[in-house]
């Protein structure tokens, strides 16, 4: 029986929530292109309270999510969908909360994000062909399930 994954995450340095993606809970980890070229989408984006040890749910039917990063000032979350070639903005507070758009897109797949001390997202754009990165500006065991 398989058994979902988790694929990332990130810390927002000033709450110590941490979000999480789990890619999907259907395709194993070796059979992660299959679950892109077939459009799964049971990944999830989530977030632990380290405090509380409370886990919650921020977004469903996800497109094997593989990469997440919290914004400079913690007011949103980034995540990487590969299905889609995209990278989704998600704000889990704030009059847009729990809320996503579309920050992205990519000829290929996104994979993996990182913020840079000034705030700026790098994502690589995978392809079949090409591999490279996109500079994007911005102007969980211990929890209970």
């Amino acid at each position: 029986m398989f058994h979902s994954y988790i694929n990332a995450l990130n810390i927002d340095q000033d709450t110590g929530i941490v979000y999480f993606v789990e890619t999907n809970n259907k395709y194993p980890r070796d059979k992660f292109n299959e679950g892109v070229l077939n459009k799964d989408t049971t990944g999830r984006l989530m977030k632990c309270d380290p405090e509380t040890k409370e886990m919650t749910v921020l977004q469903r039917e996800l497109g094997m999510p593989n990469g997440v990063a919290v914004s400079k000032d913690g007011s949103f979350v980034l995540y990487a969908e590969a299905s889609f070639g995209r990278a989704q903005k998600f704000w889990p507070t704030g009059p847009k909360a729990n809320t996503p758009e579309i920050f992205a897109t990519f000829q290929g797949r996104g994979d993996n994000i990182k913020r840079n001390t000034k705030g700026e997202f790098w994502i690589p754009d995978n392809s079949n062909t090409t591999s490279l990165g996109k500079r994007l500006v911005k102007m969980a065991s211990f929890c209970r399930h």
